[in-house]
């Protein structure tokens, strides 16, 4: 016990006045069966004790550790495991901190030359959502911004495979909340809420938009709403593009066969066929400008003779789409998972009550693909 208290007392940085010779003896008298050890040997031990610490084995090693651990935060080389210095002998540890320092200078220098680098594979791919929890906001204000001021054909090509990236990555992951930020993102970027400033920029967009339907339709779960409501604007564009009556024109009270013969043609938009420069009802209920919002298709804004104008030129670049495209995503809806196919039908039935709850502009398309979408599935198993 007196040599533990000695050890302890000469060799702990706690302790600040220690323990002399004299001090030893005096607490050590009597221990032999009443009777006093040498003097001789007793000062013999307590050199012996007090110039060599009495150590475990373990504590050799823990702080072999830690002064290896302190050489790397001094040298900021905690992450570089394979320069580390491998296992030596006894000896070796018993270096001097500075000969340390300066080896693993040497080795971080030699790799250096060499333009050797480790490169680390994560196995678990849990990693990857701490990362995009931490870099999501920045990645998507990099991928918007350039997006919206540049007109640079491979700044756009760049900025949209970063949004189909990063949707695939977070619908996969189920991160609804950056999922849903980067599909609403995309979705304004089609400018299908606001037909007379749609530029090329606006097509690629949308075609970005179909590619990640086809894509990752089974991981988008609600996101699937924003997607479809992008299809339900495209076509109704497209339809006015093409002179089509639009869909109000069946809810129209009963009238005359001359009235209803009157109306049809009235309805075929002659400003988008270059007939006349009279404002179209159902051309200004789509030019109508707005924010994005997947809930509201239309507004109720006026509508300047120079967006008419700007809707002639815009609506003739959907074709760079075509409606066909777009009915993919419909057609291709029987190879969608048990789970995806049911979002996407409640994504269908949003869309299509959004539809005919319009005011100035009811519609029936969605309507009509609950039915398709039906017949598509007709035989797909339940299990």
């Amino acid at each position: 016990y007196s040599v533990i208290m000695l050890n302890t007392d000469a060799h702990s940085p706690m302790v600040k006045t220690k323990m002399s010779a004299e001090d030893f003896i005096r607490n050590n008298r009597g221990i032999d069966d009443g009777k006093d050890l040498s003097e001789e040997y007793m000062r013999s031990l307590y050199e012996r004790i007090t110039k060599n610490e009495i150590k475990m084995k373990d504590d050799d090693l823990s702080l072999r550790q830690r002064q290896s651990l302190n050489s790397n935060r001094i040298l900021g080389l905690d992450s570089i495991l394979n320069i580390v210095i491998r296992k030596r002998g006894e000896d070796s540890y018993m270096e001097t901190s500075d000969d340390l320092i300066r080896r693993m200078q040497e080795q971080f220098k030699e790799k250096a030359r060499k333009s050797e680098s480790a490169y680390y594979s994560a196995t678990d791919a849990v990693i990857l959502r701490f990362m995009i929890e931490v870099c999501w906001a920045p990645m998507l204000a990099a991928f918007s911004v350039p997006l919206d001021q540049s007109d640079d054909e491979v700044i756009m090509s760049l900025c949209l495979e970063g949004f189909r990236y990063a949707i695939h990555v977070t619908s996969v992951m189920s991160m609804k909340t950056q999922r849903d930020a980067f599909v609403t993102s995309l979705a304004k970027f089609t400018s299908l809420h606001s037909p007379a400033d749609i530029k090329q920029k606006n097509i690629y967009a949308i075609k970005a938009i179909v590619r990640i339907a086809d894509e990752d339709g089974n991981y988008l779960q609600e996101a699937w709403e924003h997607i479809l409501t992008c299809v339900s604007r495209f076509e109704h564009l497209y339809l006015l593009g093409e002179g089509a009556p639009p869909d109000a024109t069946f809810f129209a009270i009963p009238q005359s066969d001359h009235e209803k013969s009157r109306l049809a043609k009235s309805s075929i938009l002659p400003l988008l066929n270059k007939k006349g420069a009279g404002k179209i009802q159902y051309a200004a209920a789509a030019v109508r400008r707005g924010s994005y919002d997947s809930a509201g298709i239309g507004g109720s804004a006026s509508v300047t003779s120079e967006e008419m104008s700007n809707l002639v030129s815009n609506l003739n670049m959907l074709e760079q789409v075509g409606s066909a495209e777009m009915n993919r995503i419909f057609t291709r809806s029987q190879k969608l998972n048990s789970e995806a196919i049911i979002d996407f039908v409640k994504a269908l039935c949003k869309v299509s009550i959004e539809e005919l709850r319009s005011a100035s502009d009811p519609r029936v398309f969605s309507l009509t693909k609950i039915v398709e979408i039906a017949h598509y599935n007709m035989n797909r198993q339940i299990g």
